[in-house]
């Protein structure tokens, strides 16, 4: 039985549509005998290398034959004659109609191939090998730098905060709990001199990384004061007694703490297991009357009174802050603290 194809190439237009009458056992080789009038691809054609022995057992295999086949909406295989169609067809209302014939055939068409190579994929994966996939390095997900300078090197365990690069890491022979901390901005000697006084963990190490701070200092057991709500007046006096005279101490030393927040005050128990206060983040701490406060301050912070975008920092407003944050925790109890962003 012989089966007439009616193939366009080049666009979808039917006046394109030229005929191959072949039967399904024929040579496939007939194909390259068409001739494509005012078509670009002549010479693909004539260069085309057919085996005799191929048969056309499956019509939607055509474009397979090309050696440099052309895009899948060059290429279409009708199932209707459409030139004498179109010879035949006058009125608008039988265009329309042919239109739509066409459209659908190249519809079905399109369809057919792509599920005819989506049944090709499948059959190459499930051919592939099975084989395990290797265990993946977790700290695939942590910064890359895991060495520091008076540090050995370490491996991170878990970031602390969402929204802060913040995380928590230990020493490969797993002997050191660190805090590992990528900051644009900070005061190394603030901290130290806090540290000197009990008053901030110890510092091991600031260097500069890709444009960040990168701030390792050891690990300290406890929790921020905006999260203690369970503590007696008593114990609350003692904390901000400790940072009174840790705040007091730097301005001796002509430095301002500025975010002086208390979601930057460590509570923790030191050898007695008595609950102390500590000061933690650095970063905008800075000499009074020379360092500045942000450019633009987040104004979700309590920053002290009469602080303003940019003004020098003047250790005398942020003990006023100091002062409102010591009646509100000696007085009513602890406030709700806020996040530095």
């Amino acid at each position: 039985m012989s089966v007439k194809l009616f193939c366009l190439v080049k666009g979808k237009k039917i006046t394109n549509a030229f005929s191959v009458k072949i039967s399904r056992d024929e040579p496939i080789s007939e194909l390259k005998k068409v001739e494509i009038g005012g078509d670009h691809l002549d010479d693909q054609l004539k260069n085309l290398k057919l085996n005799d022995s191929d048969e056309l057992i499956a019509i939607r295999k055509i474009s397979e034959y090309f050696v440099d086949p052309p895009a899948e909406k060059h290429v279409h295989v009708l199932v209707e004659p459409p030139a004498s169609t179109v010879s035949t067809a006058t009125s608008s209302r039988e265009q329309e109609l042919l239109r739509r014939i066409v459209s659908l055939e190249e519809r079905l068409n399109t369809t057919h191939i792509q599920r005819y190579r989506s049944d090709k994929l499948k059959d190459y994966y499930y051919s592939l090998p099975i084989t395990t996939i290797r265990d993946e390095d977790p700290q695939r997900f942590y910064p890359y730098h895991c060495e520091a300078n008076n540090v050995e090197k370490f491996f991170y365990t878990h970031r602390l905060f969402d929204n802060k690069l913040l995380w928590r890491a230990e020493t490969e022979e797993g002997s050191h709990q660190i805090v590992v901390k990528y900051t644009r901005k900070y005061n190394k000697h603030a901290h130290e001199l806090c540290f000197g006084i009990k008053k901030a963990p110890r510092l091991l190490s600031v260097e500069m990384i890709c444009g960040f701070n990168c701030v390792v200092m050891d690990y300290i057991e406890g929790r921020r004061l905006s999260e203690c709500d369970d503590l007696k007046r008593s114990e609350y006096v003692t904390i901000i007694k400790d940072i009174e005279e840790t705040i007091l101490y730097l301005h001796s030393k002509d430095i301002v703490f500025t975010d002086l927040r208390d979601s930057n005050i460590l509570v923790f128990k030191d050898e007695s297991s008595e609950l102390r206060g500590m000061l933690i983040d650095f970063d905008w701490a800075g000499v009074n009357n020379v360092d500045r406060y942000p450019p633009l301050m987040n104004p979700n912070i309590n920053w002290p009174d009469g602080a303003r975008d940019h003004m020098p920092l003047d250790k005398y407003l942020l003990f006023h802050g100091y002062l409102r944050i010591t009646k509100l925790f000696t007085d009513v109890g602890p406030p709700k603290g806020g996040e530095h962003q």
